[in-house]
């Protein structure tokens, strides 16, 4: 059962691993480490200008702020199933514009998205506006190059069988970035974010 648990924290654990040790995710993406300017997670989607918008599932899991004004986006699959190329390519399915009748909505995966696959319809709405996302007020566009963070055993079986990604992508393995990180700082960090936590409170009081 605790082994359930880590897909859906994976995103705070290495938001904090990231902003600990920049110096690691800068040798594994290829950039100066003095390129980086922050780390950001959770952040909404956009097309500036254009008469669009994206759901609110559609958001970067995480985003690299760089020097040069743009995010580089960062996608975490860290489930063991539902990740072979057959499915992956179903992930990459063209984005298109939704049959919502009051306003124009993406219709499509982040996998799709951040890979560009857009149809001829959505890219006519698009126009020349740039896949951009929000940070603190502030619109930056996302860089061209795109990561995507998952297990060792399905990043093996993508080299072996590669989905159709725009060979723009990166692969960075989670169980590298936690050895990398050590298994007594790792457990800790786990405790930390866990402890000091009303989880009746948390998820069910407000509900109640």
């Amino acid at each position: 059962m605790i082994e359930d648990v880590f897909p859906h924290l994976g995103e705070l654990v290495v938001e904090k691993i990231l902003g600990e040790d920049i110096s690691y995710f800068a040798k594994r993406l290829n950039l100066p480490e003095n390129e980086i300017q922050s780390v950001h997670r959770q952040l909404p989607l956009e097309f500036p200008g254009a008469p669009i918008i994206f759901d609110g599932f559609s958001t970067l899991d995480l985003g690299i702020l760089l020097k040069n004004g743009k995010v580089l986006p960062i996608e975490l699959k860290l489930g063991y199933t539902g990740l072979a190329r057959a499915s992956v390519n179903k992930m990459l399915a063209p984005c298109s514009v939704s049959a919502h009748t009051s306003e124009y909505r993406v219709s499509g995966k982040i996998f799709s998205i951040l890979n560009r696959n857009f149809d001829r319809k959505l890219v006519e709405v698009i126009g020349g506006s740039q896949l951009s996302t929000r940070i603190e007020g502030r619109i930056f566009p996302l860089a061209d190059e795109w990561s995507i963070i998952a297990r060792n055993s399905v990043i093996s079986s993508w080299k072996k069988l590669p989905p159709d990604f725009n060979s723009l992508q990166k692969y960075i393995s989670i169980e590298d970035i936690c050895s990398n990180y050590g298994e007594d700082k790792f457990n800790k960090l786990i405790s930390d974010l866990l402890s000091n936590i009303n989880y009746y409170d948390t998820w069910l009081a407000n509900n109640a």
